[in-house]
């Protein structure tokens, strides 16, 4: 028998609300915040049917120094660990069957300056999901949307990534210029142009073309100029592009930090994988 798209988008949806509920209920009795973030939020808030909007893992957000207290409590309570990147603050636990992908930061270090302990102060409480949760703050939510498609080079983003920024845009009380402001205040002014740009240009998507205006011109003109011309030349798996992606925050100081951050993960790989060839051969 053929199972439809949205029927797996469906049951995608609802095997995430259970792992993120055991994430709650173990966070909350280790007094650590949890924020949930991207499909498992924005499939109940931005579209009419969950069943619109599939997605592969459960994302979360936690402060930085509450992480390792979390990878402890998870493994305490039987969660599978599929992946500890300490360079990067993150964790990626198997839970109920789902992967549930837990990060420190708003996107690689040193990318965004928006913090996660601002995104967790900011944040409302809600219980769309048949439990209480916390969801972000609207503008902290579409900055760390742009975040999650600029990472991925924008062509290469998933259309549901995409489909989420066009349509949180639209949702009341979205403010163009209070993203801007936003995105001003946390050094990602010229990262937020390129990603409204491209949506104004490519989806005709018209509170982005305000967003992109209330930006005009981006801080580093230059920057967004290259970085569309390599994303035109078909090169979105280059290694030249993938460090330009992380260069892009305003501040050279945090420009600097994200390339260290990004040297740091890299060693930390090489460790992890030669560790695990002498166990094989052990």
């Amino acid at each position: 028998m053929t199972v439809s798209p949205e029927t797996t988008a469906w049951v995608q949806q609802l095997l995430s609300a259970e792992a993120l509920h055991a994430v709650v209920d173990l966070c909350a009795k280790e007094n650590i915040d949890v924020l949930p973030v991207k499909g498992v939020i924005t499939g109940r808030l931005l579209y009419d049917d969950v069943s619109e909007r599939p997605l592969s893992d459960v994302d979360v957000r936690v402060r930085p120094r509450d992480l390792g207290r979390l990878l402890v409590a998870g493994r305490r309570a039987g969660w599978g660990v599929i992946r500890v990147q300490r360079a990067y603050a993150n964790v990626v636990f198997d839970v109920c069957g789902r992967m549930v992908d837990v990060e420190g930061t708003v996107g690689p270090p040193g990318l965004c300056g928006l913090s996660v302990d601002a995104m967790i102060a900011r944040s409302s409480f809600d219980a769309s999901l048949g439990f209480g949760h916390r969801v972000p703050e609207l503008h902290d939510h579409a900055l760390l949307l742009c975040v999650n498609v600029f990472k991925d080079k924008l062509v290469s983003a998933s259309s549901h990534a995409m489909s989420d920024l066009t349509r949180i845009a639209r949702v009341a009380p979205f403010e163009p210029r209070r993203l801007a402001a936003l995105a001003q205040a946390t050094g990602a002014a010229t990262l937020v142009w390129i990603v409204a740009d491209w949506l104004a240009r490519e989806r005709a998507a018209e509170p982005w073309r305000l967003v992109r205006g209330a930006l005009h011109p981006p801080p580093r003109p230059r920057y967004a100029a290259l970085f569309r011309r390599w994303t035109e030349d078909g090169g979105a798996g280059s290694l030249r592009l993938r460090l330009l992606v992380r260069l892009a925050h305003d501040s050279k100081t945090r420009r600097a930090f994200a390339m260290a951050a990004l040297a740091a993960m890299s060693v930390e790989t090489r460790l992890r994988e030669r560790t695990q060839s002498f166990s094989r051969r052990r």
